[in-house]
């Protein structure tokens, strides 16, 4: 039986220190290897890692043939936005209608390249520290930009912006992410869990 290659490919959310601290499989320590685990029971596949600390869309397109089409998967779950935002703080803006180019291109070129199918994960970023309430007006024109290629391209798109914050309303923001960006055990098991609900819906 051959097996599905499920690639998953964003910034340091999804890189999770795969490549410094690789764990058991190589994945690394965050939703991406919870996915892993969730599915070995049930699915014969490979898992790919393609997270990269720092990435923005562009980092991502300029070396989408190394790291997603070269690999040939055949399901790619795409999570980035956050560090255009902490890159627009710092006066390198990439304006909305740049970031939905890149982004758009990336969907046609593995719709176009390899044929493979797709889940959007929306970026998400809490509210405290209170500093990342600054970041927040620019962070939100990116938010309808993904949900509207899910739309036009009719793939899956996971929310977790809005989510997210709930859970961190409920539980505590501690309880979450460790730094209003990244997430603890908690959130990252709760952005594997929608993801998984997503990926038997559409997919199994």
């Amino acid at each position: 039986m051959n097996k599905t290659t499920l690639l998953f490919a964003g910034d340091s959310i999804t890189d999770a220190d795969h490549l410094w601290e690789p764990g058991p499989d190589g994945l690394g320590h965050g939703y991406v290897q919870m996915i892993s685990e969730m599915l070995k029971p049930q699915v014969s596949c490979e898992i790919i890692n393609s997270g990269f600390n720092g990435y923005r869309a562009e980092d991502m397109l300029r070396r989408w043939h190394r790291i997603c089409l070269s690999k040939n998967p055949d399901l790619v779950t795409l999570l980035v936005g956050v560090n255009e935002a902490g890159a627009a703080m710092e006066g390198m803006v990439t304006e909305p209608e740049q970031f939905e180019k890149t982004y758009e291109r990336l969907i046609t070129q593995v719709r176009e390249e390899t044929g493979a199918k797709m889940i959007l994960m929306e970026p998400f970023l809490f509210r405290k520290p209170a500093y990342l309430i600054a970041w927040r007006p620019y962070f939100e024109t990116l938010l309808p930009v993904i949900r509207h290629l899910a739309g036009k391209y009719d793939l899956p798109f996971i929310p977790l912006d809005q989510p997210l914050n709930a859970l961190a309303d409920c539980l505590g923001a501690d309880a979450v992410t460790l730094d209003g960006i990244h997430l603890t055990e908690t959130g990252n098991r709760f952005l594997a869990e929608q993801w998984m609900k997503v990926y038997r819906q559409t997919y199994c």
